[in-house]
């Protein structure tokens, strides 16, 4: 939205005033505000029209109505941001218990396979798995290997 959009869509919701002065776009959050100044009978009144990428252009008769718009907006960004935060914790402590769960296996066969306290091709077999279940836990898909 530029300044004579802003003004087109004051005078369309403020019919029989006049346009005294046009101020923005000033940038709260995602939003453009525009402040329309205008002169409506005896006084001075500022209209405001706010633009977003995301919705229609707004109009807003008083900075109060401006400001419950803004703030249903806000709380609804921020709900949304603590849903997404609240799962990748989750899937950030999956991921912490799986690879060290990965690690520890892994340590404990070589360890048996140094010491030699089982027999070898088995020890490897189980280390081949796990490297493999780990592969695909850690990055989502199986991986064929072609020899």
């Amino acid at each position: 939205m530029n300044e004579q959009e802003a003004i087109a869509l004051v005078v369309k919701k403020n019919k029989g005033s006049t346009i005294e002065g046009c101020y923005g776009p000033f940038c709260i959050n995602v939003y453009q505000v525009w402040e329309v100044w205008t002169h409506d009978g005896d006084e001075y009144v500022t209209r405001f029209a706010v633009d977003s990428a995301n919705t229609e252009p707004q109009y807003f008769a008083s900075f109060g109505e401006l400001c419950a718009y803004l703030d249903k907006q806000y709380n609804a960004q921020h709900a949304e941001l603590a849903q997404l935060s609240e799962k990748h914790y989750v899937s950030r402590v999956r991921l912490y218990v799986a690879a060290s769960v990965f690690v520890a296996s892994v340590a404990v066969l070589l360890y048996l396979t140094a010491t030699g306290a089982t027999p070898d091709h088995h020890t490897f077999g189980v280390l081949a798995s796990l490297i493999a279940s780990g592969g695909v836990m850690f990055y989502g898909a199986w991986r064929q290997v072609t020899m």
